[in-house]
């Protein structure tokens, strides 16, 4: 049995056809990877714009220790449905308030403690399917920390 036809033109079509296959899938491939990159530097620029901008709106309450106002600030800025954690830290690595997102409803929660050795300025790292943000809440000098994860999951999908 022959797996080729007998026609050279059958034979040249096929072949052409072959390689337009192959350039097809090549070119989805990479301008799948492309996107995925892209959509991922642009996620890491979102996280990096809302931990600064909560770590500056939270400067003022968390120097006068105004903690209705900080709550208010976190409430606020967990309505983004792809900041699936975010805390406010003071210097002694207690949790002043965290915010986690699941099920469509933000969750507030007061206490706790972290270790803040590890940080001495900004910081953003890609893990697994989120955006860790580590952000020091300035007033002349560090006085706490902004803590954030944000979902790549949309991204991944």
């Amino acid at each position: 049995m022959k797996l080729l036809p007998y026609s050279l033109y059958v034979r040249l079509v096929l072949l052409g056809a072959l390689g337009t296959l192959v350039s097809v899938f090549a070119l989805g491939g990479h301008i799948a990877y492309k996107q995925g990159k892209q959509a991922t530097l642009l996620a890491l620029q979102q996280s990096n714009t809302i931990s600064k901008a909560v770590a500056n709106a939270l400067a003022p309450d968390l120097l006068t220790k105004n903690y209705a106002g900080i709550e208010r600030t976190i409430s606020q800025a967990s309505s983004n449905e792809d900041i699936t954690k975010l805390q406010v830290i003071n210097l002694n690595g207690n949790i002043i308030v965290e915010s986690t997102f699941a099920r469509q409803t933000p969750k507030l929660k007061h206490g706790g403690t972290i270790d803040l050795s590890a940080h001495d300025s900004a910081e953003f790292t890609i893990k697994g399917d989120y955006i860790e943000a580590w952000v020091p809440i300035v007033a002349g000098n560090t006085i706490g920390w902004v803590y954030s994860e944000l979902s790549l999951e949309k991204i991944l999908d």
